[in-house]
């Protein structure tokens, strides 16, 4: 019997490109599954499973996966997702 691992990301292989990233209440133009901040601060995303959000503390230059629809405010700068 198979299950589908609610986790997977279905996406195949790397990412494609990276994509600038304006925080605001309208969704990304197609959900992200990694953010890099260029200056240190606060990310606040909607998850794409489940529909939560969740506020991260970013290093400056720092990257992290997640799987996100929006990124609705950000103290951080410079900020740019990976498609």
């Amino acid at each position: 019997m198979s299950r589908e691992n609610p986790f997977a990301v279905p996406f195949d292989g790397p990412a494609i490109d990276w994509v600038p990233i304006v925080p605001g209440a309208n969704p990304l133009a197609q959900p992200i599954r990694a953010i890099r901040a260029n200056t240190a601060g606060t990310v606040t995303v909607t998850l794409k499973r489940g529909g939560a959000s969740r506020t991260m503390n970013f290093a400056a230059g720092e990257t992290r996966t997640i799987w996100a629809t929006h990124v609705t405010a950000a103290t951080s700068t410079g900020l740019e997702g990976a498609v």
